[in-house]
Order: C-alpha cells, then structure tokens, then sequence
C-alpha cells in the first residue's frame, strides 16, 4: 500500500522488507551473502528515498516463491514485492481470490513477451 500509515509503519521500523525472488538478472545473493541485481536495487531506492538517502541496514531482504509472493503481502509480511510479475487489469483492479487490489509502479523492465493463440 502507497498510504501514509504504511510509510510511517516502514519508517518507525527502521526497516523495508522487500519480498525478493532469485531469478539471474533480476535477484541473487552474490558471494558476500548480499542481494543484487535490478529488484534489489529497486528495494535499495525506495529504502534510500524512505530514509533520507540510506539504504545499508534498512531494508530486510524476504525470499519468496511465486506462489506465495501476494499473500506475503496482503497480510503484511512484506512491504513491497520486487519481482517479474506481470500487470494484469486483475491484479491492478482486484485479486479474487482475497478481494485486494494491489498498486504497481511503473514497469522498470520491459520484455516484449507477446502472447499468441487463435482467435475465437
């Protein structure tokens, strides 16, 4: 959520956590046990802009599959999910399954997926 509560909730914490997948490119945990890669570094960004331009310390990396990676955040175990995923009207309007609609940024990665199938 983009409300003020839970920015104050993140920042009285101290800390974002981040719901992360590995996926090579996007998220893997290097030799120094460190996430990097694109959603870590989109992590790392809202941390720094969440807490005055810091981001070392302040964001709690949770590794998460793709099935569990909406439920982590509709009940609050995650801040934000920084992942492949793609934008569905469904995703953006209402999840049926628990009657949430979730916010997306902007897309910071664009793959030129196309999808095909015969007309009906």
């Amino acid at each position: 959520s983009t409300d003020s509560k839970t920015i104050a909730k993140i920042k009285s914490r101290g800390t974002l956590r981040c719901g992360i997948t590995d996926a090579p490119f996007f998220a893997r945990l290097n030799d120094d046990n460190e996430w990097v890669g694109l959603d870590a570094d989109f992590c790392n960004g809202i941390a720094a802009a969440l807490f005055g331009g810091e981001f070392k310390d302040t964001v709690k990396f949770i590794q998460l599959n793709p099935d569990e990676r909406f439920d982590a955040l509709a009940n609050g175990e995650v801040d934000v999910l920084a992942r492949a995923t793609t934008i569905t009207f469904e995703r953006d309007v209402m999840l049926k399954r628990d009657g949430i609609g979730l916010a997306f940024s902007f897309p910071n990665f664009f793959d030129s997926i196309r999808f095909a199938g015969t007309p009906e």
